[in-house]
């Protein structure tokens, strides 16, 4: 799944939250999205399953919880907690286990909870979020007043799920086969002369 989610200047931090989650589980109506959307300039590309499914929708104020089965391990999943409650931000936690009756989660991915690596929003002026995703991966760009990305990388970031290559590394063994990355700056073709 492939979106262009774009919001107007005095979105709410718990609409964009609403609608990135209504994407990534699967919505296909724009016109289903909240009154924060800008729907002349959202785009939602169901190319493949986003793969995602709502774990818990009360993981804390402004947060959700989903969840994707593992390739290898179906009755396992990776847990992602999307929260807007930060000024600024979309937080991108990844989590091994998350417990929907508690509100918690275990093994926090490193690095998946610093604000400078997660993808900026604005409540104040207009911007965008570009979502993809499949049961393998979740990724976020945001683009704003010209700022890219995260704050420290100006790129994506998101939840991996990596093959497992090495011997000691079985389902048997339990080690978790994804992660949390925040990538370098992205870039963009010109396609005109300077």
């Amino acid at each position: 799944m492939n979106s262009k989610y774009s919001y107007l200047a005095g979105a709410t931090a718990a609409n964009i939250l609403s609608d990135l989650i209504a994407i990534l589980t699967g919505e296909t109506s724009v016109n289903n999205l909240s009154a924060s959307c800008n729907k002349t300039f959202t785009t939602i590309e169901s190319i493949t399953p986003s793969g995602w499914t709502l774990h818990d929708a009360s993981a804390g104020t402004n947060a959700k919880a989903l969840k994707a089965p593992l390739a290898d391990d179906p009755a396992t999943f990776k847990y992602v907690v999307l929260d807007t409650n930060t000024a600024g931000y979309v937080i991108i936690k990844v989590y091994e286990t998350w417990n929907a009756s508690t509100h918690t989660g275990t093994n926090l991915a490193f690095n998946s909870d610093v604000v400078g690596y997660q993808q900026r929003v604005s409540t104040t002026v207009a911007g965008t979020i570009y979502l993809f995703s499949t049961a393998r991966f979740l990724l976020l760009a945001s683009l704003y007043s010209g700022l890219w990305g995260s704050s420290t990388n100006s790129g994506p970031s998101g939840c991996f799920e990596r093959t497992r290559q090495c011997a000691w590394d079985t389902v048997t063994a339990g080690w978790p086969p994804y992660y949390f990355c925040s990538f370098g700056a992205c870039r963009r073709m010109r396609t005109t002369a300077a």
